[in-house]
């Protein structure tokens, strides 16, 4: 009996897929990115594209490593007196071949405002290679943030 009924839903599920009509191919682009395909050019804020929150490192004085994108890392240590010295250690490590800059943004409200209030931009050069041996570039440095209000940002500028 089970075979029987399993032949049939079997039977019925095959005659469906074959008879059922092929999509329309011009259509499917406007369907799978319809919302997407909707907005405005330039509604997305280009600085907003890689761009990580590391407030929670100042607030909870935490290290933290933030991989920014596929070449490029950084790893951030707070003072312990944070809230009083302003003063974060930053190590970056680069492994392209060509440099990179790191912008350390800060905002009041990003839901309300673009307008960056401060931002520190920290370099650090490309890897080389010495008798054969890969080295990354990379740089540490002390930072002293001239705030700690709002909420600070790291990225890779572009």
């Amino acid at each position: 009996m089970f075979a029987y009924a399993s032949k049939a839903i079997l039977s019925f599920l095959l005659l469906t897929a074959v008879s059922a009509s092929p999509v329309e191919l011009a259509g499917l682009a406007v369907r799978q990115g319809g919302c997407i395909g909707a907005l405005r050019r330039g509604i997305v804020d280009p600085g907003d594209l890689g761009r990580i929150s590391f407030q929670t490192v100042i607030d909870r004085v935490e290290q933290r490593t933030i991989f920014l994108n596929n070449q490029v890392t950084a790893h951030l240590a707070p003072s312990s007196n944070v809230a009083t010295d302003h003063q974060i250690t930053v190590e970056i490590i680069n492994s392209a071949s060509g440099g990179a800059s790191v912008l350390l943004t800060n905002y009041l409200n990003t839901l309300t405002s673009t307008a960056p209030r401060e931002q520190i931009r920290l370099t650090v050069e490309g890897r080389t290679n010495a008798a054969g041996v890969i080295i990354f570039g990379r740089t540490i440095i002390c930072v002293e943030l001239p705030r700690l209000d709002g909420t600070w940002y790291i990225q890779v500028e572009r």
